[in-house]
């Protein structure tokens, strides 16, 4: 009983979310006993027509992979919500968007890899722990957070006006030893793709990286504005190693254990401590994935309205609020619920006191 009354305030909470009046709405939820329409997404994309809306539920067991085959609007509440479920996620290996699901719109799932061969698909809001692929136009990556160690992620030569805005990117070594030049984030992608007010930090936390540390951006054209580059590589020289001509404009970087070379371009705060509000550096709180962190820049930081638009450089200029958890805007944050009268009678009602918020 209580699993579908949570069930019906996510689904209401998300119902402004719909694109038209005249589309269905699928719901998905794997946990048995959900009476959801579905327990399995690619059920759902196979039988729903262009323009429905699925709402998947939060589940402790993953998903299996999905191809969007059609165009659709895919949401849930969030990669890792801090609320009264956050051991459940939408989760599943790899999320392949087709030629087909050109259009579409996802929000708030994770995955291990993520394929866009779409055009015009709108990602926001996603945890991918491996790569992501990048093969058509016009695709808009936003407030996403990716964490790998190979390269992150992937333009193909033939993808144009692709955006990548707002994202948090993260090669953190724990232990093992990598060449240096055999991975690393952002690799290809000509000079119609921006990627702009996003995070790169290098962390090496154990292990080690050869070849002055990853390479930010290999073999790359794409413009870079407005990005804060990070690392503690005891080595790093540059962040623009086998870079092929990149345009960097008011971007800010921070080697923490070694002098770096000046980014080509204008505007950018070379070797620059960010200064974030939780008073974060080389030696506390490195900038790691996790909830908790707050990668805001306080008001002394240099990179403080800085951006080409004159908000600030990171994560959060742009006039973006990016989540840490991937909560979806519009969609209610629930911290607890009580049900205040647990025995009911056949035709009466269950009262439910419910404590939500907005999102951040």
């Amino acid at each position: 009983m209580i699993k579908s009354i949570k069930f019906s305030l996510l689904f209401i909470c998300m119902l402004g979310l719909t694109q038209s009046s005249e589309a269905k709405i699928w719901t998905v939820d794997n946990t048995p006993g959900s009476g959801a329409d579905s327990t399995t997404i690619q059920g759902v994309i196979n039988a729903a027509s262009a323009n429905d809306t699925i709402i998947i539920m939060p589940s402790i067991t993953n998903y299996a992979d999905i191809a969007v085959t059609k165009k659709l609007y895919i949401y849930t509440r969030g990669h890792s919500s801090n609320n009264l479920d956050k051991d459940r996620r939408v989760f599943m290996s790899t999320i392949n968007i087709t030629s087909g699901g050109s259009g579409s719109i996802i929000k708030g799932l994770s995955s291990n890899y993520l394929y866009f061969s779409g055009n015009n698909v709108n990602v926001q809001n996603c945890l991918v722990y491996g790569t992501v692929y990048v093969y058509g136009n016009n695709n808009v990556i936003l407030g996403c957070i990716f964490t790998s160690t190979a390269f992150t992620l992937s333009i193909a030569d033939g993808a144009y006006n692709n955006i990548v805005s707002n994202c948090f990117f993260v090669n953190r070594v724990t232990n093992g030893s990598y060449n240096g030049i055999s991975y690393g984030i952002i690799l290809g992608g000509n000079s119609s793709n921006i990627i702009k007010n996003c995070l790169f930090a290098e962390i090496i936390s154990g292990g080690s990286v050869s070849g002055n540390g990853f390479v930010f951006f290999k073999e790359s054209y794409a413009k870079v504005y407005n990005c804060l580059l990070w690392s503690n590589h005891p080595t790093r020289a540059r962040f623009d190693t086998l870079n092929y001509g990149s345009i960097f404009k008011n971007n800010l970087t921070y080697s923490a254990n070694s002098k770096v070379a000046p980014l080509p371009g204008t505007g950018n705060l070379n070797d620059t401590l960010p200064v974030f509000v939780g008073g974060y550096n080389s030696s506390n709180n490195l900038p790691f994935f996790r909830p908790e962190n707050n990668m805001r820049l306080s008001s002394s930081s240099p990179g403080k309205n800085k951006g080409t638009d004159s908000t600030d450089v990171g994560l959060y200029g742009g006039g973006y609020n990016f989540s840490f958890e991937g909560n979806v805007p519009g969609v209610a944050i629930f911290n607890d619920f009580e049900v205040m009268n647990p025995v009911v009678k056949k035709g009466g009602i269950l009262k439910v006191k419910v404590s939500a918020r907005k999102p951040d």
